[in-house]
């Protein structure tokens, strides 16, 4: 049996409460333009990662209130659980806020008021490259021939 502590309750059997998924979908804004493959791609792709992940719940046979938690789904340990409208604080989560492939995606981008929207495709933009730029692999000068005897000799001459 898991136990989940909700934050209004306390802590409660894992049967009173329901996944709602992926937490930290921004959903674009009306006055923001993005093609229909942006528009589906934030309608449809879910991300499913093993390690540790940010999900929204539900007590639903309690409270019925929703919270955000951070949850590691191989051990399915509980590592934080913070309110709705907030970010994760712990350093686990944060990295796994951060790191999602949402914060890159041009629906996030398009969920900022109009005025801010190019500034944050900008931004998620070099951010993007940064790190294509990282995991490319850096290729090796070759190191100078030094000249051999024979060279060295006719050098001299």
């Amino acid at each position: 049996m898991l136990l989940i502590d909700c934050p209004y309750c306390g802590p409660r059997d894992e049967a009173e409460f329901n996944c709602g998924g992926e937490a930290h979908i921004a959903r674009p804004l009306a006055e923001n333009e993005i093609t229909d493959a942006e528009f589906g791609e934030y309608l449809f792709l879910r991300d499913n990662p093993k390690g540790v992940f940010t999900e929204r719940w539900v007590h639903s046979a309690g409270c019925r209130r929703w919270f955000n938690a951070v949850r590691d789904t191989l051990s399915h340990e509980f590592i934080e659980i913070y309110p709705m409208g907030s970010t994760p604080a712990s350093p686990a989560g944060k990295s796994a806020y951060d790191n999602s492939w949402r914060r890159q995606t041009a629906a996030e981008a398009a969920s900022k008021p109009a005025g801010s929207v190019k500034k944050a495709a900008k931004k998620a933009a070099k951010k993007a490259a940064k790190k294509a730029a990282a995991k490319k692999p850096v290729a090796k000068k070759a190191a100078p021939k030094k000249a051999g005897p024979k060279k060295a000799a006719a050098k001299k001459a």
